[in-house]
C-alpha cells in the first residue's frame, strides 16, 4: 500500500512542478521513512526528491493540512457516489456493521464487482466472501 502511496504522490508532486514550473519546498506527510519511500520509486523515469518529509506533516505545514482536507472531501464525494450507485449508504470503518453490510454488498453485485471495492488483504475478505 505504500508503495503506490509514493507513486501517487510523486506523481501529482511531478504534475504540480511541471504544470506551475515550480521549485517551491515541497512537504509530505511522513507514512514511510525517506529511504524506503524513494526505493519505492526506483523504476519510475521523474522522481521530485527535494522533499521535506515529517510524521503528523499537517501539524507543521499548512499545505499538508489542506491537501489532507482536500483528499477527505474527495474520499466522502467518492463514497456518497458509490451509495447512489448500490443504493445504499456506506459504512465507513471496521465494525459488525460494516461486515453485514459488505456481505449484503457482495451477495447483490457478486464476487467481481465487489473485488474492485474492497481490500481483499483484510481479515474480514474471506469471511464476507464465504471462503
Amino acid at each position: 500500500m505504500n508503495s503506490i502511496k509514493a507513486m501517487l504522490h510523486n506523481k501529482a508532486l511531478f504534475n504540480l512542478q511541471k504544470k506551475y514550473n515550480a521549485s517551491c519546498p515541497v512537504f509530505v506527510d511522513q507514512f514511510c521513512l525517506p529511504a524506503t519511500y524513494f526505493r519505492y520509486l526506483s523504476a519510475e523515469k521523474e522522481v521530485v526528491r527535494k522533499i521535506t518529509f515529517r510524521t503528523k506533516g499537517e501539524s507543521y505545514f499548512p499545505s499538508v493540512a489542506l491537501a489532507s482536507v482536500i483528499a477527505r472531501y474527495s474520499f466522502l464525494m467518492k463514497m456518497s457516489e458509490m451509495g447512489e450507485r448500490y443504493g445504499a449508504k456506506i459504512p465507513f470503518g471496521a465494525s459488525g456493521a460494516v461486515d453485514a453490510f459488505a456481505k449484503k454488498l457482495y451477495q447483490k453485485i457478486g464476487a467481481a464487482e465487489f473485488d474492485k471495492l474492497v481490500k481483499k488483504n483484510f481479515k474480514n475478505y474471506r469471511t464476507i466472501v464465504g471462503e
